[in-house]
């Protein structure tokens, strides 16, 4: 028996150590088929990684670049450098947040005012979180043409550059005005910029947005037909709207210190207050008016006093067209009371004009140019009233101011150091006067309120770093 049960013994050893063999094995393909999905696992999710951070960076530069032109959007209506960078502005894609930037527009280099026709725009992207990870930062330096015009109805700087309202005035345009006093009664406009504040009386009709670098104090019952934007820039402001009751902001309210609402009162659109970006309106200037006679075909007749002109006047008054110049400052050149314009007409007098007792103006479609060089406070005076046919655009300009005491009815712009406005009046605004501006006049980046901005540099910056 010994022989069969030592066979069969050594049978059963063999028979358990392939048992082993087998486990160590199958344990071994175990570990093996483990390791290769560990592995798969992390290539998929670091394929899945790289692809969210390449989508993200994809949305963050255009996020960036959305920024750009925000800034560009905002250099053309005449906004300044930015102190700090501006609050997240999110972009969506239908109910989708796609992306997010922030923005600063900053002075070119070497030119801390921001006063030169050059700026650099910082924008940085961020992917829908906000978060840093494929943050992307851009700059571009970009350069700012004036736009050459008159783009305002009524504009007052200077000295004083106050336009002071006695009884209602209505301006189908826009409104610039160092201080605008409607302590007495309000003006009805479309947009209204001043680097003070803006206060109105009750009822008071704005079409447009009022933009000020002081405090916004709105009477009761008025209508805002867009936003309110008080930058709190004006010196000893805070940036503060104040709306009494029942007055309706149909747009936004963003202010660099407290939006406050009485009873009644609204604000249709978003309000952002204790905002430090809140936009600062732009500070402006008349342009400059420079007499060259060479500007002029026919060139007016030279060394005329104011007397002369006005004779010349009152003997072309049924036929009134071309240039004349009065080059005496202590003169005054009186128009006519009735007259008919053939043609362009400009009239220029070193001294002041009177626009006459009941001033009827008929004839066009043709400018008509008053520039009156004095810097009196009654430099253009109008004694009663002034009526323009439809057909005429006029523009009153004047170092001085324009005293109206009585009822004014024409399409065209003031410009001036100082508009009184004594009893009611309509002004329009003239489109020719902003597109094809009368010669001698100078724009430069004080006088424009709008620009036409052209990149220069577009680099993207590396690494991004975000703003503060």
């Amino acid at each position: 028996m010994k022989g069969p049960l030592m066979k069969l013994t050594k049978t059963l050893s063999a028979l358990r150590r392939e048992e082993g063999s087998t486990l160590a094995a199958v344990l071994m393909v175990m570990l093996v088929l483990g390791a290769i999905g560990t592995a798969s696992i992390q290539v998929a999710q670091h394929a899945n990684d790289a692809t969210s951070v390449d989508r993200e960076r994809l949305q963050t530069v255009e996020a960036a670049e959305a920024g750009v032109n925000d800034s560009i959007r905002r250099i053309e209506t005449g906004v300044g450098c930015d102190g700090t960078p501006t609050a997240f502005s999110d972009l969506y894609d239908g109910s989708r947040l796609v992306g997010r930037y922030r923005a600063q527009i900053q002075p070119e280099a070497g030119e801390p005012t921001c006063t030169s026709l050059a700026r650099v725009i910082h924008a940085w992207g961020y992917s829908p979180t906000g978060g840093t990870r494929a943050m992307r930062h851009l700059a571009v330096d970009v350069k700012l043409v004036p736009q050459e015009g008159f783009p305002f109805t009524i504009f007052a700087e200077g000295g004083t550059g106050t336009v002071y309202v006695k009884n209602n005035g209505t301006v189908q345009g826009d409104v610039y005005a160092e201080n605008l006093d409607q302590t007495q009664n309000n003006i009805t406009a479309d947009n209204v910029v001043s680097p003070g504040s803006i206060i109105t009386k009750n009822n008071a009709t704005y079409s447009g947005t009022l933009w000020a670098g002081g405090n916004i104090n709105v009477g009761a019952n008025s209508s805002i037909g867009k936003s309110v934007i008080a930058s709190g820039s004006a010196s000893g402001t805070q940036g503060t709207i104040y709306l009494q009751n029942n007055s309706v902001v149909a747009g936004d309210a963003v202010a660099k210190s407290t939006v406050t609402l009485e009873n009644g009162s609204a604000v249709q659109g978003s309000i952002s207050q204790n905002n430090p970006n809140t936009p600062q309106p732009p500070v402006l200037s008349k342009p400059t008016f420079n007499y060259d006679q060479s500007n002029y075909d026919p060139p007016p007749a030279s060394g005329q006093s104011a007397s002369q002109v006005t004779s010349a006047l009152n003997a072309a008054k049924n036929n009134l067209q071309g240039t004349y110049r009065a080059n005496d400052s202590g003169g005054t050149v009186v128009l006519p009371d009735t007259l008919t314009v053939t043609g362009p007409l400009t009239i220029i007098a070193a001294g002041k004009v009177d626009l006459g007792r009941t001033m009827l103006v008929s004839g066009g479609p043709h400018q008509v140019v008053i520039i009156a060089e004095s810097d009196d406070a009654d430099a253009i005076d109008v004694v009663k009233s002034l009526t323009v046919a439809s057909g005429i655009e006029m523009l009153l300009w004047t170092n001085g101011g324009v005293d109206m005491k009585n009822g004014m009815s024409f399409a065209g712009a003031i410009y001036a150091n100082s508009i009184d406005a004594k009893n009611a009046f309509t002004i329009s605004h003239g489109s020719t006067l902003m597109t094809n501006p009368p010669a001698g006049f100078d724009f430069t980046n004080s006088s424009a309120s709008n620009y036409n901005v052209v990149p220069t540099l577009w680099r993207e910056v590396k690494p991004g770093t975000p703003p503060a």
